[in-house]
């Protein structure tokens, strides 16, 4: 039996029952966050990749690329939100995040190590970033010929699980206390910094709930939904990686964690707790850590192959290198003897 929505005293919606957030937010084009419909106040809405974001790279004019392989301007790229909670974003989210994203490789890593708050509103904004980027897709027809009856990108998408990623990507607007268990992991890197390499990437996955975030010499890949069990499963991994990656290095570690929390056999549950004397709190029960390599659906290599098949300079070769790559025949990570693939030294 479905819950109800939690309304705090003040009127606020603390948590939308599952019924309600699909109905108002993924349906009826509510504000994301306080859940206001349209026309009841000011809107202006928000962009999915932060304004400040878009402006340091000048993305405003290029285009993002559409799960239907259609094209959509960064800068008309937004879902409803009204101006109130526009603005608290800005302030709460936004704001802390590019000073933190400014920080060099090494001091951006030592101010998540030395504050849990700091780490969570990292969690909480890749959690918004990834909610918004998929809430879009309901406003976007598979098909753009009118003449063929088409549904949203996102009709097919499990909204059920989407519930959870909403509730933190809200949660500065609730006053939610997200518990450590809830934590999903994160993996920080450096990424190699020249010229002849983009300074930002963005992808995602929509079934693993797993997001990659380039800027500069920093790589921040996120596994949102799996209270950091691909983190403790690829540590060894990770000791291995001993210096900045490629644009391939960081998809191919991407699509490890990607199958990786795709191969998770037992997910955790998420829940909220709501009382008048801890207020409101988002938990999870954990269960065994186990894998099953068939319940991924598919392998690194495919998954590797879907990011980089346009990355790829078009020569005599490309269709076996693709090749390779799909039937995980190619590494770009680690050279035969399992050592760390170090490219600085070709760029040059």
């Amino acid at each position: 039996m479905e819950y109800e929505s939690v309304k705090s005293d003040d009127g606020r919606t603390l948590l939308f029952s599952v019924g309600e957030f699909y109905e108002k937010i993924v349906l009826q084009n509510h504000c994301f966050i306080c859940g206001a419909p349209p026309h009841s106040k000011e809107f202006n809405n928000e962009h999915i990749l932060p304004d400040w974001l878009l402006a340091k790279y000048q993305l405003h004019s290029q285009i993002i690329n559409l799960p239907n392989q259609l094209g959509q301007l960064y800068g008309k790229y937004t879902i409803p939100c009204c101006k109130d909670c526009n603005s608290e974003l800005g302030d709460k989210v936004e704001i802390p995040m590019s000073r933190l994203l400014k920080l060099p490789f090494n001091e951006f890593t030592g101010a998540l190590a030395n504050s849990y708050e700091t780490f969570g509103l990292l969690f909480q904004w890749l959690n918004l970033i990834f909610f918004k980027t998929h809430l879009k897709d309901m406003h976007f027809d598979w098909t753009m010929d009118k003449r063929q009856e088409s549904a949203k990108i996102g009709a097919s998408y499990t909204w059920e699980a989407m519930h959870h990623i909403h509730c933190i990507a809200r949660s500065k607007y609730t006053h939610a206390f997200i518990a450590p268990e809830v934590m999903g992991s994160i993996f920080i890197l450096p990424a190699i910094r020249h010229g002849s390499i983009p300074q930002f990437y963005f992808h995602d996955n929509t079934a693993a709930q797993t997001i990659l975030i380039h800027l500069d010499e920093i790589v921040i890949i996120g596994v949102l939904n799996d209270s950091c069990a691909v983190l403790s499963t690829l540590s060894n991994t990770l000791g291995r990686i001993t210096g900045p990656l490629t644009p391939f290095q960081m998809c191919e570690l991407f699509a490890i964690a990607t199958h990786c929390n795709l191969s998770l056999k037992n997910r955790p549950v998420f829940y909220s707790e709501i009382s008048g004397k801890d207020g409101y709190q988002i938990k999870a029960d954990l269960p065994t850590l186990e894998f099953d390599q068939d319940k991924a659906g598919t392998t690194v290599g495919e998954l590797l192959y879907f990011q980089v098949k346009e990355m790829i300079t078009k020569t005599p070769d490309t269709e076996r290198i693709l090749a390779e790559i799909k039937d995980n025949k190619r590494t770009y990570l680690f050279n035969r003897n399992g050592e760390f693939a170090d490219h600085r030294s070709d760029l040059r």
